[in-house]
């Protein structure tokens, strides 16, 4: 029964390694912690001695959610990242993009001004 516990813990705890990448800022493509902690997650429910009624349901989830965070990783690192054109010293470039009040901004506006200051809030991912 312990180790049952243990694999519902390694289990957790991956889910919430694999969460958390982002701002624990591990490497995104291959996240290799969390892929150790299903692999432990899967040997502890598959050497657990707990009913089959405890033991299958872990084994199983276990396997599903490795297949998933292998898969999406996989296909995750294959999206070719364009090449930044953008170098020091160049000129912004002009764009237009919609508020939160529903109004479109165009940065071509502040041409002309001393400063602009642009901040970019990806959102609260």
């Amino acid at each position: 029964m312990k180790t049952a516990l243990a694999a519902i813990a390694l289990l957790v705890a991956a889910v919430v390694l694999y969460l958390k990448i982002p701002t624990l800022h591990l490497h995104m493509l291959h996240p290799w912690p969390v892929y150790a902690l299903l692999a432990a997650a899967l040997a502890a429910a598959l050497k657990s001695d707990a009913h089959r009624a405890l033991k299958l349901p872990v084994v199983a989830l276990s396997a599903l959610v490795g297949i998933l965070f292998v898969g999406y990783h996989e296909s995750y690192s294959r999206i070719e990242m364009p090449e930044m054109t953008v170098q020091i010293g160049d000129p912004f470039p002009d764009f237009t993009l919609p508020t939160s009040h529903g109004a479109t901004f165009s940065s071509g506006s502040l041409r002309g001004q001393s400063r602009a200051l642009y901040i970019f809030y990806r959102g609260d991912w």
